[in-house]
């Protein structure tokens, strides 16, 4: 896009797009234990935090609710068990969890940050939370047990009313307002790196917003938020990757 390529503010450390989240190997195992009971696995990843918001957790009524973690912004939540496919994500100031109703009882919902309904089909889930509105967040979620968003890939989310212009490599392509997908990255021939470049079209204007240069790994997973700045009139941009380890090998016995 004719501008100089450059590191931005994020990868100056080791090239990474953003904040490297490892799971420590207790909480693999623990996710891949419940994939296999047939639980789903949701971890959370906000775009901001609300005011007031710190520590939240999943409720769904007499279904049951979870424990209370610390709602991030620049990294992944450990692996929350869900009580149902449906349910709510609710504030739980100082680790206090709202109470679920006894069997039989109606149920009085608490005041809620998100509803979230994961698909049919799976059990690893991220959660994606984007605000609707200055007190609740809508949720976006992404499969990740499948083949359609594998380690090397990143999710882009447009959360602004402007069109974000995306050249990732070889590829160019455009983002709707509202909209989000999975690219797969992949360098211009025999690069280390990949050639990246993002920009708006907003208001009959173009610009350009960022240039710089990804490294090609097949150990994470990215996610790309875009979102105005506080005047409503710029895109910006946050990324954050996941570190995907291979699986345990398997010991003998």
């Amino acid at each position: 896009m004719g501008k100089r390529w450059k590191l931005s503010k994020w990868e100056r450390c080791r090239h990474h797009r953003g904040p490297v989240l490892a799971l420590p190997h207790g909480a693999r195992r623990a996710e891949r234990r419940g994939r296999a009971a047939g639980r789903p696995k949701v971890r959370f990843l906000a775009e901001t935090i609300l005011p007031g918001v710190s520590e939240v957790a999943v409720w769904a009524g007499e279904k049951g609710a979870g424990t209370a973690f610390t709602l991030p912004r620049t990294y992944l939540s450990d692996p929350q068990d869900v009580p149902s496919r449906a349910f709510l994500l609710v504030a739980a100031p100082n680790g206090t969890v709202p109470a679920v109703p006894q069997p039989g009882q109606p149920a009085t919902p608490p005041p809620t940050l998100a509803k979230v309904d994961l698909p049919g089909e799976g059990e690893g889930f991220v959660v994606l939370l984007v605000p609707a509105n200055p007190k609740q967040y809508r949720a976006v979620v992404i499969r990740v047990d499948d083949q359609k968003f594998r380690p090397g890939d990143v999710y882009l989310h447009n959360h602004t009313t402007a069109t974000v212009l995306a050249k990732i490599g070889a590829k160019q392509f455009e983002l709707a307002p509202g909209a989000g997908r999975i690219e797969t990255p992949a360098p211009e021939g025999a690069k280390p790196y990949i050639d990246v470049a993002f920009g708006q079209r907003f208001e009959g204007q173009t610009r350009i917003l960022n240039s710089t240069r990804w490294p090609v790994d097949n150990r994470n997973r990215g996610y790309v938020f875009f979102y105005f700045d506080a005047q409503g009139k710029r895109v910006t941009y946050r990324a954050v990757d996941e570190f995907v380890p291979p699986d345990e090998p398997k010991r003998d016995g």
